[in-house]
């Protein structure tokens, strides 16, 4: 099917494009001898024109004539920058100004959640590694952190922090071995031995 459409596709084009050298010169010969009408103008601008014309009968003839006087005028001025060029002083002078771009060959570093974090959060918003941390906080120990605590310590209206509480949750990774467990909110490289995960819930 895509082979047909391919193929398709050349016998359009090659159509198209048969002769068409000497098609666009009949065209444009066409043109030169007025055969070919130009495109009509809108009511509103045949007005302006007329109305132009009526207030100047000489502005056809100043349009196909030299203006001397402002021919001269255009060759006397001159464009002077006074600006300074600043060159980077950690370039080595004798090095090439054409030398392409970029100079860096350092890979940026990738961010953690896949876009660059925000400094300050306004009033009323909340940053992702804020919501991680409340929810991580909420599935450790539900009664002890209410959505009230949260809507106080991240300046969020309380419906908001109840919306985020009820409807999203952390993976948890949940592993056979009776000796390894997963804390809610770490990732799977990070899963450790059920004795150090217990001092740190302890803790």
């Amino acid at each position: 099917m895509v082979f047909l459409k391919k193929l398709k596709s050349l016998f359009i084009r090659a159509a198209q494009n048969f002769n068409i050298e000497s098609r666009a010169h009949r065209v444009l010969d066409k043109q030169k001898a007025g055969e070919i009408r130009p495109a009509p103008k809108y009511e509103a601008n045949i007005r302006e024109m007329e109305r132009v014309l009526t207030e100047n009968p000489e502005y056809i003839k100043k349009l196909s004539q030299k203006d001397t006087p402002l021919d001269d005028r255009l060759k006397n001025v001159y464009v002077k920058s006074e600006t300074e060029i600043i060159r980077n002083p950690e370039k080595p002078e004798g090095e090439s100004t054409a030398r392409p771009l970029p100079v860096s060959r350092t890979t940026p570093e990738d961010f953690e959640f896949g876009y660059l974090e925000s400094e300050k959060v306004p009033r009323g918003k909340i940053a992702m590694r804020s919501v991680l941390e409340m929810l991580n906080k909420h599935q450790l120990n539900p009664e002890s952190s209410s959505s009230a605590e949260f809507s106080n310590q991240y300046k969020v209206k309380e419906e908001y922090i109840n919306d985020i509480l009820t409807h999203f949750r952390l993976l948890s990774v949940h592993v056979n071995d009776p000796k390894m467990r997963a804390i809610p909110g770490r990732k799977p490289d990070q899963i450790m031995e059920g004795k150090k995960i217990k001092k740190q819930i302890e803790s």
